[in-house]
């Protein structure tokens, strides 16, 4: 999720509610809403190009506990490497994209150590992440939820290669509702975090972590000091001109990708040769 939607009040609200958390506690600069990608890869995320869907057991535990009381919100806990995910195409616009993955990092690099994954990307293997599901399935919901207001033809051949969709979008709405007005809700709104300084659940797999920013109310005008947390640590996962490392090394977006000639002085030749055919599309 984008840090702005801090911004949002509603929607902020609205999740804090349905997941069980007081008011004002949801922090989305949290590291558990971080995935960190290379530019080009990004670019089309930024785009709605594509999405990352959880693992089948994570998206019916979720859907199977929706007419539960809220205070019973599921926790899925952060166990070893992370969660399950896979790239998904949302559209057709990265029909001209290749992604290169690197399987091995066996020094020194060589060609065979590489992927190349095209268009719907459905040979590329699931990856794990400390990305937390809450987030990737709001994420994804959206994502489909205004394509079949956009484009209901790739809406439904996206449904059509991935069914469980329609239970992240039933999620997704699910998680909107929100009860304003109620005595419940304003008692919950009016009685805040539980001891006024910090989330109750710390930072874990589950809970988010502290956000003083919004618990003071205080707002960050400067578009240019919001950082998008929407971002990608992925096992070897490369489209266009960067190439991440399954190793664990990962890139912040926000400092930029280094140049191709930058670059150049660690990776051999057929290395960038594959960078820009990835990057001008085949």
């Amino acid at each position: 999720m984008d840090s702005k939607n801090a911004r949002n009040k509603d929607l902020m609200a609205s999740l804090e509610w349905n997941w069980n958390m007081p008011y004002g506690a949801l922090n989305l600069n949290t590291r558990y809403n971080i995935f960190f990608a290379g530019a080009a890869l990004h670019l089309h995320y930024d785009n709605d190009s594509w999405g990352l869907l959880p693992e089948r057991s994570i998206i019916d535990h979720y859907y199977e506990r929706l007419d539960e009381e809220r205070t019973k919100f599921p926790k899925e806990e952060l166990l070893g490497d992370g969660f399950e995910y896979r790239l998904i195409p949302l559209g057709d616009s990265m029909k001209l994209y290749c992604i290169l993955r690197q399987n091995e990092h066996a020094p020194p690099p060589n060609k065979d150590q590489y992927t190349f994954h095209f268009y719907p990307f459905d040979t590329l293997p699931p990856f794990r992440s400390h990305l937390h599901p809450k987030f990737a399935i709001v994420e994804l919901g959206r994502k489909y939820h205004e394509l079949r207001g956009k484009n209901l033809a790739a809406a439904s051949a996206a449904l059509s290669s991935y069914p469980i969709l329609s239970r992240v979008n039933r999620i997704y709405a699910a998680w909107l509702l929100l009860p304003k007005g109620t005595p419940l809700f304003e008692e919950w709104k009016n009685k805040g975090s539980t001891d006024g300084n910090k989330d109750p659940q710390p930072e874990s797999s589950s809970g988010t972590g502290y956000d003083s920013w919004r618990n003071l109310g205080r707002q960050i005008e400067d578009e240019d000091q919001i950082v998008n947390r929407s971002q990608v640590r992925t096992q070897g996962l490369t489209l266009g001109d960067s190439v991440l490392n399954a190793g664990g090394q990962e890139m912040s977006l926000n400092k930029g990708v280094p140049p191709l000639q930058e670059r150049a002085q660690k990776t051999s030749q057929w290395q960038i040769r594959l960078a820009k055919l990835c990057l001008i599309g085949v």
